[in-house]
């Protein structure tokens, strides 16, 4: 499939898909930047747990999905986005961003989903997850949640 568009200067785009089905925008077919989108990886929780490795090098967030445990007990938890290459023990992280506060109630099953679009998040050292009981130190809630990231 072949879609002409506008660029924002007045210029003609031709975006395609390629043949491992990269989406391709190319400006100028007689000097071709081509910028290819590449697909994310999916990471996901197999169990409930407290935290998940969603990658342990270099690289971008898209997305993530996090669903409390109808089993954890009421109260706010905190999401961290926790700048490692592994799971770290409790107490001091460095974070990627402020943690997240979500309200919990027990007998739910809680959800939060946070999109960083197309460009994402990047990273330098690797990205882990966790639900934590303290806000600016690990303290994880054993078997909290199901994690989905979505990384490149």
């Amino acid at each position: 499939m072949l879609i002409h568009a506008q660029g924002p200067t007045g210029e003609i785009l031709v975006v395609a898909c390629d043949a491992d089905r990269n989406l391709k925008v190319t400006s100028d077919p007689s000097a071709p930047l081509t910028i290819t989108l590449q697909p994310s990886t999916a990471v996901n929780s197999t169990a409930h747990e407290a935290a998940h490795v969603l990658k342990s090098s270099a690289g971008t967030l898209r997305s993530c999905f996090i669903q409390f445990d109808p089993a954890t007990p009421s109260g706010t938890y905190y999401v961290q986005l926790i700048r490692d290459s592994a799971i770290p023990a409790d107490g001091s992280v460095s974070f990627h961003r402020p943690p997240f506060a979500v309200a919990h109630t027990l007998g739910q099953p809680t959800q939060f989903t946070f999109d960083e679009g197309v460009a994402g998040m990047t990273f330098g050292t690797g990205c882990v997850i966790c639900v934590s009981s303290t806000q600016f130190t690990k303290t994880e809630v054993l078997s909290a949640a199901l994690f989905a990231g979505s990384v490149l």
